[in-house]
């Protein structure tokens, strides 16, 4: 056998022990502790990076009827995005939260940069059919052809075109699809009033550029809800925390990932 090639086959074995060492060790912690033991032992939802005894969202039937029948047209294999109930749940308040600030037709508006499949928007839209006259304004590229992800994270996203997927979910919806790259898409297309704006980009760079411009449109009051302030994103959560600091405004946490913003 070729000695290179035996030193790496024996490199590669190294690393799997070590690998296995470390997934033992942390098995062990996990099951020696009383705490988690006694929350596993009771729970009751158990998804979206949390294990949690203390309330099941899905218990709200039309909590969870809105959010399960947003799936259309999804693919069936991406399972995380069907955790989201807690996420979900935040939008709901935040949408009641902002109702005050109204206007009807362009004057105020929900936006939301960073789409995909648009579960969330969708959920909210069955949420509160017939009750909230405000038009939905989603920016994303849908996988539009030479399109690049500007940012640090995600560079796989976007295989394929899901512009056309995208258009029959929302085609009986109050909703205007403004396809481009974010922030230049942004021009023309906001709203005179931002009341809640939802930030989903994955990047690290364009989620600045977002808030920049849409900051002066958001009134006192309106939220900003971040998706993926505390999901590993290192470069998400600096540029967020400057943003607020410099503008004198707090920042809210959840325990699933996600920050909101309430202008003051």
């Amino acid at each position: 056998m070729n000695s290179r090639f035996y030193s790496l086959a024996i490199n590669i074995v190294k690393l799997f022990r070590i690998k296995i060492c470390l997934e033992i060790l942390a098995l062990k912690n996990f099951v020696s502790s009383k705490k988690v033991r006694a929350i596993l032992s009771k729970e009751v939802f158990v998804g979206d990076g949390i294990i949690t005894q203390q309330i099941d969202p899905r218990s709200n039937k039309k909590l969870n009827t809105s959010f399960t029948e947003s799936f259309n047209l999804v693919p069936n294999q991406l399972k995380s995005l069907r955790d989201m109930y807690f996420r979900f749940e935040i939008l709901i308040w935040a949408m009641k939260q902002t109702q005050g600030i109204t206007g009807g037709g362009r004057t105020s508006g929900i936006v939301e940069c960073g789409v995909w499949y648009g579960v969330l928007s969708k959920a909210l839209i069955n949420y509160f059919k017939n009750q909230d006259s405000r038009t939905f304004y989603l920016f994303d590229s849908w996988g539009e052809k030479n399109f690049v992800i500007k940012g640090f994270y995600k560079k796989g996203n976007y295989k394929k075109d899901i512009y056309d997927i995208v258009k029959t979910r929302f085609k009986s919806d109050n909703v205007s699809l403004i396809r481009g790259e974010l922030p230049n898409s942004l021009k023309n297309n906001l709203p005179k009033k931002v009341s809640l704006l939802l930030i989903d980009l994955n990047s690290g760079i364009v989620e600045i550029q977002v808030l920049k411009f849409c900051w002066p449109r958001i009134p006192k009051g309106g939220i900003i809800y971040i998706d993926d302030y505390n999901l590993a994103f290192p470069k998400v959560i600096s540029s967020i925390n400057s943003f607020v600091k410099q503008r004198n405004q707090n920042l809210l946490i959840f325990p699933t990932g996600q920050a909101i913003i309430i202008k003051s």
